[in-house]
């Protein structure tokens, strides 16, 4: 499980946790999820094997970092 903390211009606190790779049905899947934006989410991203899953979950997550704000805290 890959997690990161991240904090918003306004001080919130942001949690993105991605998950080890699965099997799925057919293809491979893993979680990724939030805690602390105004939409908390947990959503399969699916790829055809664990590596590909992780490498668009990464992709996503830097539109969501763009979209949101979203910085690594200091210190």
């Amino acid at each position: 499980m890959l997690q990161r903390n991240y904090v918003t211009d306004d001080g919130t606190h942001i949690v993105v946790t991605i998950t080890d790779p699965e099997p799925a049905e057919v293809d491979w899947q893993v979680r990724l999820q939030s805690k602390g934006l105004a939409d908390d989410f947990d959503r399969p991203i699916y790829g055809i094997d664990g590596m590909q899953a992780v490498e668009l979950a990464l992709n996503l997550l830097k539109t969501i970092e763009q979209v949101e704000g979203l910085k690594l805290p200091k210190g």
